[in-house]
């Protein structure tokens, strides 16, 4: 049984449901870690199969991967080993869907866990985990390469579990929907730390923060509704999910409330949370928890959500059918869930009922050993 930290990241890629062929393949990416490398494969819509994964880029230890909203680019995280900072790595999507490295730049930080580009395309923004424990923002260049970093920012304090709260750890970095503010979700703290987004200069500026209350919450990933009104975080620890909503304006947010992802009668120890999507028809939120005891308690939690108010009611969870979902997304039609596994491998490929949410039948879609931990959409 493999390390369930030897993982990697997956990224579909759907410029054919942009422009409304259903039934095309839509293409993905896959960053493996245990391998080294950033691989290729497809999705077919119509009934959820995918091709096996090819080799199109070496990157050491390879992790979270984005893509520029408008240009063939694809950005990976790199950690280095040895007490080195690691690195984000643009590469050039070619035609036939290769990657040619354009440039690596220092993350200014050792262990980069999460990336993102900001809405106008001229802004990377990266979160470091450990070393400086610190987010930092890059200029984008015309062809899609990066300049180093003239904004880093470290965190500062700590919470209350007392082995995974000793010190910050930035596990997450968002623009919002309106590209005013970058929110960091901060699991050491119990934080989502707040930053103004320049995009003209590349940098971030501090604009305060906000406690997910409770205490040793261990904030991770969140994500927005699309007008940019209701923020989803997803707390790793606590295995639950806080609703807040979001002034855009200010960049604010206020606590609304905090629901538990697993259902009664369901052991918690040595469970954590990981990922948090949510539908493309905007009704449902979804949640991936981890077992880190490889007794097969992974789960899928499904959220209905109130659009009026953002309020959230569990609905159901489901078995993962992998061991440790790191990471999950849902592909462009809403009809497809693809789960990670990230400590024995695999793509699990579950139906979507997009009327009700709910989770349905699910296949293992790759022979390969692959091991994600992350999944990100191509809107291009």
């Amino acid at each position: 049984m493999l390390h369930y930290m030897k993982s990697l990241c997956l990224i579909l890629l759907s410029p054919l449901f942009s422009m409304g062929l259903f039934g095309e393949p839509v293409g993905f990416y896959l960053a493996d870690r245990e391998n080294d490398g950033v691989f290729f494969a497809s999705l077919d819509p119509d009934d959820g199969s995918l091709t096996e994964p090819r080799k199109v880029a070496e990157v050491r230890n390879t992790g979270f991967i984005a893509i520029h909203p408008t240009k063939p680019v694809l950005y990976a995280t790199q950690s280095i080993t040895h007490g080195e900072k690691g690195s984000v790595v643009a590469f050039r999507i070619e035609d036939d869907r290769s990657l040619t490295k354009l440039n690596e730049q220092s993350s200014e930080g050792l262990n980069p866990v999460h990336l993102s580009v900001d809405k106008t395309g001229k802004v990377l923004l990266v979160a470091n985990y450990s070393g400086d424990q610190s987010v930092a923002a890059m200029r984008i260049n015309e062809d899609g390469s990066l300049e180093p970093s003239v904004s880093q920012h470290n965190h500062e304090g700590s919470g209350t579990h007392p082995k995974r709260q000793k010190d910050p750890h930035p596990h997450s970095i968002y623009p919002n929907p309106s590209n005013s503010y970058a929110y960091v979700p901060d699991l050491g703290i119990d934080k989502i730390v707040i930053y103004e987004i320049n995009p003209e200069d590349a940098t971030l500026t501090p604009s305060g923060s906000v406690i997910v209350p409770g205490g040793g919450k261990g904030p991770r990933h969140m994500k927005f509704t699309n007008d940019g009104t209701f923020a989803y975080v997803l707390n790793e620890l606590s295995l639950d999910v806080s609703v807040f909503s979001v002034h855009s304006e200010t960049g604010e947010m206020e606590f609304i409330e905090s629901v538990e992802i697993l259902e009664e009668g369901i052991n918690p120890e040595n469970l954590t949370c990981s990922e948090i999507r949510m539908h493309p028809n905007g009704k449902f939120i979804y949640g991936a928890v981890r077992d880190s005891s490889g007794s097969g308690r992974d789960r899928m939690g499904v959220f209905t959500r109130n659009q009026n108010n953002g309020r959230i009611h569990l609905l159901e969870t489901i078995p993962a059918g992998v061991s440790v979902p790191r990471n999950f997304n849902i592909d462009p039609s809403g009809q497809w869930l693809l789960v990670g596994g990230a400590r024995e491998g695999g793509i699990m490929v579950i139906t979507i009922n997009p009327k009700t949410g709910r989770l349905q039948s699910g296949t293992m879609g790759t022979s390969n050993q692959v091991f994600p931990i992350c999944i990100e959409f191509f809107h291009n």
